[in-house]
């Protein structure tokens, strides 16, 4: 497999972050997990800073909730929107589409991931460049 960066903004991420939790609870061949676990990795590491910056933004301009001892934001807050607008590089390793015949995921999902995705031709053609 080919990693290759791509951008994607920071709001996306929870989308996206569901639609692989889905697959994880899904039996699909052992290939189509590893390379979904690298692409999770890669993601986690990409936003590692900008996750500290939106719990920062959360607690400095939430509203503290005293029973949960949890915070509610404003969706439009200015300096949440900012960094919900945020470009994020992020390294994917692609996944032949046939390794997820068997997934159970609907158009709006399969679309969340589409950049992870390619044909069983793409990768084959990109191997043998390496080579």
């Amino acid at each position: 497999m080919v990693g290759e960066t791509i951008k994607v903004k920071y709001k996306q991420l929870e989308a996206i972050r569901s639609v692989i939790t889905k697959l994880f609870n899904q039996p699909l061949p052992i290939d189509a997990q590893y390379w979904l676990k690298r692409n999770v990795i890669s993601i986690e590491t990409s936003t590692k800073p900008y996750e500290e910056e939106r719990r920062k933004i959360i607690t400095t301009r939430g509203l503290k909730d005293k029973d949960a001892k949890t915070y509610t934001i404003n969706p439009q807050d200015e300096k949440f929107q900012e960094l919900m607008e945020k470009e994020i590089d992020i390294i994917i390793n692609k996944i032949e589409i046939k390794k997820l015949t068997t997934a159970q995921l609907n158009q709006a999902e399969m679309q969340q991931i589409e950049f992870m995705l390619c044909e069983d031709k793409l990768i084959k053609t990109s191997s043998i460049l390496i080579q």
